[in-house]
């Protein structure tokens, strides 16, 4: 599908991850049909403004794979994709309050737990851990 096909570029755009500090992306949780296509985008807000950011990408000519894995089709170079933005903070809310209210991620938001999970330096520890006390030799 072009959505398919706009989400593999979108993800191979190495520039605009890069320049916007975007930790993952995915699929929206809604049904967006026949709304403008739009992906969900987790950014790392240290030293830019969310207000900054951009809402719509386009694909430029480094951001479609040169063959794709899975067959998808080249995007129209007037292809516009809308951006829905969220903060590394608020991706971290969202699944906090997720697992709070039902023991779990929503199978829409594993997308997310994946991007914070790639971002935090892999999975992290199910237990809390105690500091240990430093003795002094002597």
């Amino acid at each position: 599908s072009v959505y398919d096909a706009a989400l593999e570029a979108f993800c191979a755009d190495e520039d605009f991850w890069q320049r916007w500090q975007v930790v993952g992306c995915g699929r929206p949780a809604e049904d967006m049909a026949g709304k403008p296509m739009t992906i969900q985008v987790v950014v790392d807000m240290s030293g830019i403004s969310l207000m900054t950011a951009p809402r719509e990408w386009t694909p430029g000519p480094g951001s479609q794979p040169a063959s794709s894995s899975r067959g998808a089709q080249a995007l129209p170079p007037d292809t516009l994709v809308s951006l829905s933005l969220m903060s590394l903070q608020d991706a971290r809310d969202i699944l906090a309050e997720q697992r709070m209210r039902t023991g779990r991620t929503d199978p829409s938001c594993l997308w997310l737990e994946d991007a914070l999970r790639t971002k935090d330096g892999g999975a992290r520890p199910s237990t809390v851990r105690a500091k240990q006390k430093v003795r002094k030799a002597g």
